[in-house]
């Protein structure tokens, strides 16, 4: 979904999934050219789940051009739940469904 609407289309890069998991966070579609991004600052160990630390920054520009900021990283394997949280305010943050 990430890529959708992109040709021709990248690979996936190789993960070894019984190894790693990959941990993505997609901030959506903003009219915005540069100054709108997520990022992830940090993934810790809690009580048996994962807590992936985010840094959102929006801004709304006057740019008729769309963004889709994004941050994809790989870690350790894990079968416990992973769960956002707002790196600043520690507040947890939706996981949204994907649009189908």
């Amino acid at each position: 979904m990430h890529k959708a609407g992109v040709w021709p289309e990248p690979p996936p890069p190789v993960v070894d999934f019984t190894t790693y998991i990959v941990v993505a966070c997609i901030q959506g579609v903003w009219t915005d050219c540069c100054s709108t991004y997520v990022e992830i600052v940090g993934i810790r160990s809690s009580g048996g789940e994962y807590v992936v630390s985010v840094v959102r920054h929006y801004e709304h520009g006057m740019l008729m051009a769309l963004t889709n900021p994004y941050h994809i990283v790989t870690t350790e394997r894990t079968d416990g739940p992973v769960r956002f949280v707002d790196a600043d305010t520690g507040a947890g943050i939706p996981e949204l469904p994907p649009v189908p």
